[in-house]
């Protein structure tokens, strides 16, 4: 299948394209644009099936080329990012055929899983189409429906009723377990996996596991980090939850030897086949719920957190902090109540987005009275990645922390260490001579207010920017006159100048003589050249 991701931040385009496990997921190629008229290039051009929009655009919102794709495309999946949590966009894109409406920063987790159920829906609809009945092509295409219908069960694809669960069954050939209660065990993953696809390892290794010990289970994947075990029990066995609760355990032993991973269970209720859907929805709220606590079984009514409002630590004295230089004091603090949290079982996921928003409020305030542009400090991939990641666990958390912080401290100390910021600007304006450099330019590279860094540019050094920058260029141009044959005009180019009679009038003004005198009468003799 193929991709298109769309988004007019270039930035964020990257950090999209290069985050998630697109083999892993199914995904073949990923097309990217930056504007509605790139994206219907694309789709001129290429074969798209699901499309990842960006609603924010200056040349026409993400809901525009939603509807056109509606319209002239109407089997692509479309999922929609936007920063803003609007009933009406998030109406409009439902009314469009979007599939999911997702805020950003997105974790990763959460657009693998979108991507997957978008993934699903289409090759649903490709078994749906290909009506092949022969017995060849059923036992092959056999654990794919399988699984595609204990999916639908699961997310309520299909009403849970029971007439309408049988006849689901009946259309695709499955014949449904001689049983009358099951019991769902979500399965989350919370360590990243290197290497390889983390969804397929983890069905290999509950395949290899539970085949074992089950007499007929099945598995479906949830996403990339998670899948769902249903086990139906038999009518003349009595369900025994702690028996289920000690396999689990076991399962998360032989995963932590055989993988190297961490993860949790979490434990439906036995019910019928159309309670199936709700005890899922309520197993995925526990399992997000779950940001502190690894290797854990969880069985019905056990949660890692209780629902409860925490007052958040004073933003100011953070801030305080952070200007003061006392990092490490900082993260101390935070951290110690991230910690005082989990041992109250007060941390969930709810509460980590309320303390990112916090802390981030206090990290924005200090940088910005300082004439930093936090936006721009973080605009890297490595910072759009842990930030993404912020807010699925408290170690994911720990680590956003120090990320921020230690980057922050290196620019909150300017006024004690100028020089640093001083020696950055000239070097960035050297080896970028050749160019049209702006005082905009020059900021955006060491992440300061452009009004802040003229002022101290002018205070450390006696020139302004501009002045700064046309002395450098007349010194380099003046050292290629004498040390090399390379013509005038090419000379004005390198240092930036386009119209060669302004660049001969401000050399003259520096030199008190034009460029061609000026290598007359100071070039090495072995270079000496007539322009």
């Amino acid at each position: 299948m193929n991709m298109l991701l769309v988004d007019d931040e270039v930035h964020a385009l990257e950090g999209l394209r290069d985050a998630l496990d697109w083999d892993g997921l199914g995904i073949s190629s990923v097309f990217t644009a930056n504007n509605i008229r790139q994206a219907k290039e694309v789709f001129e051009n290429e074969s798209v099936d699901i499309m990842i929009c960006d609603i924010e655009m200056p040349e026409g919102s993400g809901l525009e080329l939603l509807a056109w794709v509606k319209e002239f495309h109407p089997r692509v999946e479309t999922i929609i990012l936007t920063c803003h949590a609007e009933f009406t966009y998030a109406k409009r894109a439902i009314q469009l055929g979007g599939l999911e409406y997702l805020l950003k920063p997105v974790p990763y987790d959460e657009l693998s899983e979108a991507v997957g159920k978008a993934k699903d829906l289409l090759l649903d609809k490709q078994v749906r189409e290909s009506h092949h009945k022969n017995s060849e092509l059923w036992e092959k295409n056999k654990p794919l429906v399988m699984e595609r219908f204990w999916h639908d069960v699961l997310h309520g694809s299909i009403p849970p009723e029971s007439r309408a669960l049988e006849e689901a069954a009946a259309s695709r050939n499955i014949v449904l377990p001689d049983s009358e209660q099951y019991v769902p065990v979500l399965v989350g993953l919370q360590r990243e996996v290197d290497g390889g696809s983390a969804e397929h390892k983890l069905k290999e290794a509950a395949a290899s596991y539970v085949s074992e010990r089950f007499v007929e289970v099945f598995s479906v994947a949830h996403d990339a980090k998670s899948l769902v075990i249903i086990n139906p029990l038999q009518r003349d066995v009595p369900y025994d939850p702690e028996s289920l609760r000690s396999a689990c355990k076991g399962f998360i032993a032989y995963c932590r030897e055989t993988c190297d991973w961490d993860l949790s269970c979490y434990v439906g209720q036995a019910g019928p086949m159309t309670d199936l859907h709700e005890s899922f929805e309520r197993l995925k709220q526990g399992m997000k719920s779950n940001v502190a606590m690894l290797n854990k079984v969880f069985m019905p009514g056990e949660t890692a957190a209780s629902n409860r409002t925490v007052q958040l630590p004073d933003g100011r004295l953070w801030k305080v902090m952070l200007q003061e230089g006392k990092t490490q004091l900082l993260l101390q603090d935070s951290e110690s109540f991230l910690h005082r949290l989990v041992d109250e079982k007060a941390l969930d996921s709810d509460m980590l987005h309320r303390f990112y928003h916090h802390f981030l409020e206090a990290l924005y305030l200090s940088l910005n009275e300082k004439g930093i542009h936090a936006e721009e400090l973080y605009r890297d991939k490595t910072s759009v990645d842990i930030t993404a990641r912020s807010t699925s666990s408290l170690e994911d958390m720990k680590r956003w922390l120090r990320h921020v912080t230690e980057k922050a401290e290196t620019y909150l100390n300017v006024e004690q260490k100028p020089e640093m910021v001083i020696e950055r600007i000239k070097t960035h304006i050297r080896n970028h001579l050749d160019k049209e450099l702006t005082r905009n330019d020059i900021a955006q590279h060491v992440f300061l207010n452009p009004d802040y860094i003229s002022r101290l540019f002018r205070k450390k050094t006696g020139l302004s920017l501009t002045e700064y920058t046309a002395q450098l260029r007349v010194e380099i141009a003046k050292d290629l006159l004498q040390k090399t044959d390379m013509s005038v005009q090419s000379i004005a180019a390198r240092v930036g100048y386009t119209n060669f009679s302004y660049f001969s009038k401000m050399f003259k003004q520096a030199t008190d003589m034009n460029p061609v005198d000026y290598r007359r009468s100071h070039a090495d003799p072995q270079n000496r050249r007539s322009d």
